[in-house]
């Protein structure tokens, strides 16, 4: 990669991306002949919020508004028809993106984020439980 930006005759590379991307920048920095060469910059775009020092991407916010609407209509699906709803949103073993979808839906009943504390399933069981029967005792009337 160093010789391709050579060859090119860069003097300035901006990379998007997130953790992996910016591990590529620290590696092409460490590189004395490009450092002095070419002008390296991140821009930080992760879904995951996981960059030290940047306080939203734009990544992330894109994730966090599609996993709220997708959130929110199947909230309207499940409430339709009495059920109840799991849903995973997928990210880095941080949680992030999970917590901000549940407070940007406002419609979560429980986030479990097991990077930050072992999953009691019993516990969750037991909240679906009254979920469950709480929805059971609305169709009744």
């Amino acid at each position: 990669m160093a010789t391709s930006l050579r060859d090119l005759q860069l003097d300035i590379l901006y990379i998007a991306g997130g953790d992996g991307s910016l591990q590529t920048v620290a590696e092409l920095l460490a590189l004395q002949s490009i450092r002095k060469e070419i002008v390296i910059a991140h821009i930080p775009k992760t879904m995951d919020n996981d960059i030290p020092w940047v306080t939203q991407s734009f990544g992330f916010e894109t994730a966090v508004s599609e996993a709220a609407r997708l959130v929110n209509a199947l909230r309207d699906e499940a409430e339709s028809n009495n059920r109840i709803g799991l849903v995973e949103v997928l990210g880095a073993n941080l949680g992030h993106t999970a917590a901000h979808t549940a407070l940007a839906s406002g419609e979560v009943d429980a986030v479990l984020i097991p990077e930050e504390n072992p999953i009691c399933f019993d516990r969750v069981l037991d909240h679906l439980d009254e979920k469950a029967l709480g929805l059971a005792a609305k169709g009744m009337r």
